[in-house]
């Protein structure tokens, strides 16, 4: 639910950063997000592993990270 959107949108976008080289961050309406997907009826042991699961994908990448990556930054499509 929204754990798992944030999560999975929050690994994209480090992704996003690190690799690409004029990095766009997308932003989303949370709350649009929430009501659209309805995430108050769907069941929550998915989202907790899925949240689980892109973090240990995460962590390592983060884990390995130079200090010039994480000077890197990108571009939000809504705050710049």
């Amino acid at each position: 639910m929204h754990c798992a959107d944030a999560e999975t949108n929050a690994a994209a976008r480090l992704r996003y950063v690190l690799a690409e080289a004029q990095p766009i961050i997308q932003g989303y309406d949370q709350d649009r997000w929430a009501q659209a997907l309805d995430y108050h009826t769907l069941p929550l042991e998915p989202a907790l592993v899925t949240v689980e699961a892109v973090r240990a994908n995460t962590v390592p990448l983060l884990q390995r990270l130079r200090n010039d990556e994480w000077q890197r930054v990108g571009e939000h499509t809504e705050s710049g």
